[in-house]
């Protein structure tokens, strides 16, 4: 039980993140608040779902292999690329059904490859860290308290520098600035490490051991720098700042968000496993929010439910509304999708998979 409720809290963060994933690709529809056009500044704040998935990942990955190295990343395809490649196809066929693409194979490939580029970025960004998480966990699990606590300060020393460049580029806008900045980046490049979502990936595994070498007095600056950083960010884009991609602000508050969710504690058996029903469903719904965000706003617009005309209030409760039909939508669609096709195409991937180890 205590193992349970433990899980919990990583499963609320992953619950969590992934509402903030549907919020942060409905920020689009956002009509303007009081004439001031607040959907960059949300979307950047709930782009924070990206480093925290990354990390999250990380966590659940980086451990030790229990089996052989094959028979890991078979089960690293039979979990992620076979329902990716299901999800695909269905959202594929949606669009044929609704006359968006025109049914072939040559535009089925097409569409995949190019959707696998843009919605589905996540997946092909996240392969190569879960390819070589069972390596990290052999040099992570070897580092003492001043090695880890190193490897720490110099991942938040460079992503402090990453950013206050920005900022002073921004805030200084001339040739000799950009020059001394230029010069600065080359000699200590950032964008060399944290250039990535690797190091956040890392961090999955790091991020939470963060009291352990700095102690509470550290770890509690690193924290509030983290939680302070997220929405000066955010605000700052509405002056037109372009953080880095990923941005550099992201590596202490992820470091933030994981010390906060370490201390959570989910208490109650249905709370816990409802918890980790619905986190379990996070994959399936990364994968078909796109489209359902698309099919519901076009109603809602068609329908003039984002009609500025209607009064700012209104439709701001109207985005809230659809935003919350968006993941709702996407939550009944996975759970459905998971345990009919999704299932029946994995059984059929174990199938061959067991052929082929067994005509070998």
């Amino acid at each position: 039980m205590a193992a349970s409720k433990r899980m919990a809290n990583w499963d609320l963060l992953r619950s969590l993140s992934m509402l903030l994933v549907v919020v942060c690709h409905s920020a689009r529809y956002l009509p303007p608040v009081c004439g001031v056009d607040a959907a960059p500044a949300l979307e950047r704040l709930a782009l924070v779902c990206d480093p925290v998935f990354f990390a999250l990942s990380g966590f659940f990955a980086i451990r030790p292999l229990r089996r052989g190295y094959g028979r890991y990343l078979s089960h690293k395809a039979k979990t992620i690329v076979v329902p990716l490649l299901v999800y695909a196809t269905l959202a594929y066929a949606a669009f044929c059904l609704t006359g968006s693409e025109v049914l072939g194979v040559d535009t089925y490939l097409t569409w995949v490859w190019q959707t696998m580029g843009a919605q589905y970025w996540f997946v092909p960004a996240l392969i190569p860290c879960l390819m070589v998480a069972p390596l990290l966990y052999a040099l992570f699990s070897n580092l003492d308290r001043r090695q880890t606590r190193l490897a720490l300060s110099i991942t938040v020393a460079l992503s402090l520098w990453g950013l206050a460049g920005q900022l002073v580029e921004m805030a200084f806008p001339s040739a000799t600035t950009e020059g001394l900045l230029g010069i600065a980046n080359h000699l200590f490049p950032a964008s060399t490490l944290l250039g990535s979502y690797l190091p956040y990936f890392c961090l999955g595994y790091l991020a939470e051991r963060v009291p352990e070498p700095y102690g509470e007095r550290g770890a509690r600056a690193i924290c509030v720098l983290g939680w302070v950083a997220w929405p000066c960010v955010a605000l700052l884009v509405l002056l037109g700042f372009e953080p880095h991609n990923p941005d550099y602000s992201w590596v202490v508050t992820t470091i933030a968000v994981f010390c906060l969710f370490a201390k959570i504690c989910v208490r109650g058996r249905r709370t816990s496993a409802a918890i980790t029903w619905v986190a379990r469903r996070s994959y399936g719904i990364y994968l078909l929010q796109a489209g359902v965000i698309h099919f519901v706003f076009a109603a809602a617009t068609g329908a003039g439910l984002l009609d500025t005309s209607r009064g700012g209030p209104v439709c701001v409760m109207a985005w809230v509304a659809c935003t919350l039909a968006c993941y709702l939508i996407s939550l009944a669609a996975a759970a459905l999708l998971d345990a009919t096709v999704v299932r029946l195409a994995q059984a059929g991937y174990e199938r061959i998979e067991g052929a082929l180890a067994h005509h070998e």
